[in-house]
């Protein structure tokens, strides 16, 4: 879709968006829907008669950071996509008329209490202040709130995407194989050569099956207490920590052993094993638990 000297934006209302993505990731369904209501946009002022220079200069600017876009979305960096899509709701800006930047400028004012804090919700509710009810919005202004709530999201998406690529399924894929692997060596060549005792080595056996049980257990009431008001954001983050908790649960349960071994947490009456894999389950289900048992320990270090 490129553009000759002369031959106006880089996208006609007639061109469709070439990024399909998969259907079945949310991540791709909401980037293609983003790009075609951004498409359904530049199309409405496109058809408006007689636009000024400013107003052809801001949807040529448009279009081409539309155009950016979609070429992100294609070669799967969602981040740069994404921020050419903020581009264009900057430029938009100028394309429209008294009254629709009027009714953008409510609805930035509304957004500004619900998504900034700190220094950006200072600054823009300084900015907001100073365009009195009934007034005409200046462009600057408007511009300025704008691009401090688009800031905000591609922070939040750069730390979405940063937390994600640590979550690859290669790392957790062999973090959970070194548990397994320590479990299962203990059980074996471990103990024949006296290096842990045949106690410990059954004892982290059942450990580590038992966290990853209770992890696996928590991902399935998660998925049953989805919050559908949460934020996107929210709902990916919780997703990516959500799918990985079978192999935190496995991790966790190596100290919790140790600790049961060690007579720190115990159940009265009970057989050590089966103390073992009540304590290791606990933990895997439940992160405050494991987090909670970690206080106490340092605690009562100090």
């Amino acid at each position: 879709m490129p553009t000759s000297a002369g031959a106006g934006p880089a996208i006609s209302p007639a061109d469709e968006i070439s990024f399909k993505g998969d259907p079945k990731d949310p991540q791709d369904v909401r980037l293609r829907a983003a790009l075609l209501d951004s498409q359904r946009r530049y199309q409405l002022v496109k058809r408006k008669p007689g636009p000024s220079a400013a107003v052809s200069s801001a949807v040529e600017g448009a279009a081409k950071c539309l155009e950016r876009a979609v070429q992100e979305a294609v070669r799967g960096a969602r981040y740069s996509a994404w921020d050419c899509i903020h581009q264009f709701d900057d430029e938009m800006l100028e394309a429209m008329s008294a009254e629709e930047l009027k009714a953008r400028w409510y609805s930035l004012c509304e957004e500004v209490k619900e998504k900034l804090s700190g220094w950006r919700r200072k600054a823009a509710d300084v900015l907001v202040a100073s365009v009195p009810d009934g007034t005409p919005v200046p462009l600057p202004v408007a511009r300025e709130v704008q691009r401090h709530l688009m800031t905000v999201a591609q922070n939040q998406q750069y730390k979405i995407v940063t937390f994600e690529a640590a979550l690859s399924p290669w790392t957790w894929a062999m973090l959970f194989f070194a548990a397994v692997v320590f479990a299962l060596s203990a059980h074996g060549s471990f103990a024949s050569e006296s290096l842990i005792s045949g106690q410990w080595a059954n004892a982290l056996a059942i450990g580590v099956f038992a966290g990853g049980l209770g992890g696996l257990l928590s991902v399935a009431f998660s998925l049953g207490r989805v919050d559908l008001a949460a934020k996107i954001p929210a709902m990916r983050m919780s997703r990516a920590v959500t799918s990985v908790r079978p192999v935190l649960g496995a991790v966790a349960a190596i100290p919790v052993v140790f600790f049961v071994e060690a007579d720190y947490v115990k159940i009265e009456g009970f057989l050590k094993p089966l103390s073992t894999f009540a304590f290791c389950f606990l933990a895997g289900f439940s992160e405050r638990w494991f987090l909670g048992l970690m206080e106490r320990l340092e605690s009562e270090k100090k």
